[in-house]
């Protein structure tokens, strides 16, 4: 029969254990012990040294969208290097192990002080990595708020960057990603600041293909984009790509905000293929004096057209030069007022001495009669202008008026509307948790009618909230284990997804869901993949110990269970345990949940000793009393039932499967997947002890249920049917077990499951009936 496949969504919450008779004889645990136990293992995996092949582990750097950045101690040396590889199972895909073997390349081909060195490559555990010297910097823009930065010293600093960008362009390479993250600021020995670019794993080649680019779709970062990759221009993306880039760090650095933002991704390509930026000057961060000159350098880098940048970072780096030693810059346009100050600045003495002596004769030539000659006339002009200004003030405060209650009106519909969407959404949240935790059944009447102002484009002037509700549909389509309605929200969100900032939360929410209904239909590669890629985003944006991250990593530990990656699973759910003894949780429904699972991951691994305790440990967290119903509860007792029924205790097995399927009819109701999962193992276990009069009832319902109620190919579906095989055969009914036997084989094998492991259950219950050597089957 088959073995467990759920994936709870467990919140901590902290209750005294009491359990049910029933349970409590099976597990004889009366002291702290297994606290201990906890405290122990999780001891000892934290203290561990973690290793990457030869490579000892200090620190998780950073991740990114590519790989993973681990500062480890290199063998032999001793010396601290970095060491990047890509992110196992979400970024293995051919396009991404290509942009990682072109960083490589490009890396390798460039030799400067601003540039990080490539130390070498190397393949561990079959994933490829690159080793790279440490950087201990502050990224960029970071630095330039520093107090003791001025505005001299952020030019001086980007012309650096810019030479080293320049460096990698007479070289031949692009770097298409500059954005603060991939430049760091290092203090020198001297004390000293200077730059290190890293990450050239967007980059391309100046001679390289370009319509590889197309190929490719949307590469670097939105916000440091240029106008051409933006409108999808790719054979226009050259050097002039970078200069754009910088010339926008340089931007935020200068005044504290980026020259493009918007809400979405949608309008801020636009914004940057269209609108103009704002002179810099008119934005000066705190204590930074801005002026033309640096609107000039900036703008100019930030131009629209590539013909109108700078030619090369060798050029903008000598505008900025040029600037900080009070030479006209390049950038300016050239009148000779302008030319005559920047010449003056530059040679003060000579002209200050002039200047006087000017003064000196153009006051001599000054005459009272040019003032006297025009009064009367400045007279009446000014009586004119007093009568004309005092009836455009009249109507322009008229106007303001009107406008100021019309937008007045607007902008409290457009907030009673935005308030009105965020407490549906925060409703269905809580009814998700609810859901979960003590098995509310959330009103179908909400859904649907949800789903139905969603279909009629509602909130279509918001996507992230439109994305956050096709979410919460999905996540209930999937508690209630209906697949045909999560697949058809989540081809909904995804249509949206492309319009939500690709930082936003809910783009980690969607991988989530991807992963829980790839894992329903059997996908296990694919869930692990998506489960690990929404690992990498909350665990970057929220954090080690953040609830959304902590969930994640459940997830993740879960799908490297079911793939069976089993060892790397243990050391996740010690871990996961780990992190919430540092956040500080209390014994629950958290921690019940990972002892379950790694009760789960030991039973399979066949090392039952440690699965009988890390069960007891995860049965003396939960307060039966008050969270019997919860989805963890339900998980801890399913692990319970199948450890008994592995230890042929079939009294236990017996007793906590009846439990099981009374508890999830109540909160589930009749018929869904896990209730008819579960009653199947309950009939499992009494045909197993010759109980088969018992075991009828419940095979009749669960094939009754299955076969009119569920979808065909459905592996809950198929897996009732092949219990019905199992039980007729059992019956003596050969041929009619031989029958519905052909019925389950013919669903499982055009039920969608990459792995196949529906069509290994169904033919392992018919080798249990009819012996391999006895059938061609």
């Amino acid at each position: 029969m088959p073995d467990d496949r759920d994936n709870p969504a467990p919140q901590p919450r902290a209750g005294k254990s009491n359990l049910p008779e029933g349970l409590a004889s099976s597990f004889g645990f009366d002291d702290d012990r297994w606290m201990h136990m906890l405290r122990d293992a999780v001891s000892d995996t934290h203290t561990r040294q973690r290793k990457l092949g030869p490579y000892v582990v200090l620190e998780v750097a950073g991740r990114g969208g590519q790989g993973a950045v681990y500062k480890v101690v290199q063998p032999g040396t001793g010396r601290v290097i970095a060491l990047k590889r890509l992110n196992l199972g979400c970024f293995a895909e051919s396009r991404d192990r290509l942009r990682f073997q072109r960083e490589m390349e490009a890396t390798a081909a460039l030799n400067h002080p601003g540039i990080v060195t490539l130390l070498g490559h190397d393949i561990i555990d079959e994933q490829p990595i690159l080793l790279m010297e440490w950087v201990q910097g502050q990224e960029v823009n970071l630095w330039s708020r520093r107090k003791d930065v001025t505005r001299d010293d952020v030019l001086r600093m980007f012309a650096h960057i810019a030479d080293a960008i320049a460096h990698a362009h007479r070289r031949g390479v692009l770097h298409r990603d500059l954005k603060p993250a991939n430049v760091l600021i290092a203090r020198a020995d001297d004390g000293t600041f200077a730059p290190k670019v890293l990450d050239f794993g967007l980059s391309r080649m100046v001679g390289e293909s370009r319509n590889m680019t197309a190929t490719e779709g949307f590469v670097g970062t939105p916000a440091y984009a240029s106008p051409e990759q933006a409108s999808a221009r790719w054979s226009d993306v050259d050097t002039r790509s970078d200069v754009f880039s910088l010339g926008v760090m340089l931007y935020e650095a200068l005044t504290g905000t980026l020259p493009f933002a918007a809400e979405d991704m949608v309008t801020l390509l636009s914004e940057i293929s269209h609108r103009e930026p704002t002179r810099p000057s008119r934005l000066a961060a705190a204590g930074f004096a801005l002026d033309a000159e640096i609107d000039a350098i900036v703008l100019k880098a930030l131009a629209k057209q590539p013909a109108q940048r700078y030619e090369s970072m060798d050029a903008f780096a000598a505008d900025m030069r040029r600037k900080l030693v009070g030479q006209a810059v390049f950038a300016h346009p050239p009148r000779l007022f302008y030319q005559t100050r920047a010449f003056a600045r530059q040679h003060k003495t000579a002209v200050s001495i002039g200047a006087v002596s000017l003064m000196l004769v153009a006051g001599l030539a000054i005459v009272s009669t040019a003032l006297a000659a025009k009064l009367q006339s400045r007279s009446e002009q000014l009586q004119s202008a007093v009568i004309a200004q005092e009836q455009a003030t009249e109507l322009a405060n008229r106007n303001a008026a009107l406008a100021q209650d019309r937008e007045a009106t607007a902008t409290e519909q457009a907030r009673l509307a935005r308030a009105a969407a965020d407490s549906l959404l925060d409703m269905l949240r809580s009814l998700a948790g609810e859901s979960r935790n003590v098995g509310v059944i959330v009103p179908a009447e909400i859904l649907n009618t949800t789903e139905t102002r969603l279909r009629k484009g509602e909130f279509k002037n918001d996507p992230a909230l439109e994305l956050a509700l096709w979410n919460m549909l999905t996540e209930f389509a999937i508690i209630s284990t209906n697949a045909q309605r999560a697949q058809s929200f989540l081809d909904e969100s995804a249509r949206i997804r492309s319009l939500v900032p690709a930082d936003h939360i809910e783009q980690s929410a969607w991988l989530r869901l991807a992963g829980r209904y790839n894992e329903n239909i059997g996908n296990w590669d694919l869930a692990r993949e998506y489960a690990a890629e929404s690992l990498c985003f909350v665990e970057h944006e929220l954090g080690r110990t953040h609830a959304r991250t902590m969930t994640a990593l459940n997830n993740y530990a879960v799908m490297v269970r079911e793939t069976e990656d089993y060892d790397l699973a243990v050391d996740l759910f010690f871990d996961l345990m780990h992190r919430r003894l540092e956040r500080g949780e209390k014994p629950g429904l958290g921690m019940a949940g990972n002892w379950s699972h790694l009760a789960t991951t030991y039973r399979r691994m066949g090392r039952h000793e440690e699965s009988r305790g890390a069960l007891a440990m995860a049965v003396s967290m939960v307060n039966w009393k008050s969270q019997s119903q919860s989805e963890t509860a339900l998980r801890v007792k399913r692990e319970v039932a199948r450890r008994a029924r592995d230890d042929s205790d079939w009294l236990t097995a017996e007793q906590a499967y009846l439990e099981l399927v009374a508890a999830e009819r109540k909160t589930r109701g009749d018929g869904t997947s896990r209730g008819i999962r579960s009653t199947t193992e309950l009939a499992d276990v009494y045909m197993s002890i010759n109980r088969l009069e018992d075991a009828r009832p419940l095979i009749d319902e669960c094939y009754d249920y299955a076969t009119q109620h569920m979808q065909p190919g459905d592996r809950v579906r198929v897996q009732a049917i092949a219990g019905k095989g199992v039980y007729l055969f059992r019956m003596g009914d050969v041929a009619g077990a031989q029958q519905v036997f052909d019925a389950a084989f013919t669903e499982a094998r055009e039920l969608g499951d990459p792995q196949g492991r529906t069509l290994a259950l169904v033919q392992a219950d018919y080798d249990a009936c009819f012996p391999p050597e006895t059938n061609a089957k």
